[in-house]
């Protein structure tokens, strides 16, 4: 009866990969896809059950959440308006932090772009300096640098501008 199971869990895990997506977005942070579907891969062949591994998940899940709160609140930010954008300077007493801000690569700015942004290294952290010639986008990088600074992400909420599943442009799910 063992071999049934067996041949059936790795039947599941085979066809749940679909299902295993939710739990990548909820397991988050840290590793690139490839390290974290191992990883996931391998928390799910050690389970006994789907159950298992969901509990399994959120176990990990919570330990992401308290990673990423212990290194928010190790991390001051400060926002200062230039005439042309934002300078944003990240600092720490924690090395391990310093050295997390400092190594963090940059996203590429986007084909076409009027924006520039640079990212310079510093004693304790980071300054990063987001300029642009154009007055409209002036003010929405200001403005969202000031709703990253006190908390937010700087888009509308959790899932999208919304706040709801979804993203830019689509109608929210019924949640």
């Amino acid at each position: 009866m063992k071999t049934n199971k067996s041949i059936a869990m790795g039947v599941l895990g085979l066809a749940s990969v679909s299902l295993m997506g939710g739990a990548v977005s909820a397991y988050g942070g840290g590793m690139g896809g490839a390290d974290r579907y191992e990883q996931m891969r391998s928390i799910y062949m050690s389970a006994t059950s789907y159950e298992d591994f969901q509990a399994k998940m959120e176990v990990i899940k919570a330990e992401r959440q308290a990673e990423r709160e212990a290194f928010k609140n190790s991390v001051t930010k400060t926002v200062t308006k230039l005439s042309n954008g934002v300078e944003v300077t990240m600092t720490s007493d924690d090395a391990a932090v310093v050295e997390k801000l400092q190594n963090k690569p940059e996203r590429e700015a986007r084909e076409g772009s009027e924006v520039t942004k640079v990212k310079t290294n510093i004693a304790n952290g980071v300054k990063v300096t987001v300029t642009t010639d154009n007055a409209d986008l002036v003010e929405r990088i200001q403005s969202k640098a000031e709703r990253v600074k006190k908390g937010g992400r700087g888009h509308g909420g959790k899932h999208g501008r919304g706040g709801k599943r979804g993203g830019r442009g689509q109608a929210p799910s019924a949640e």
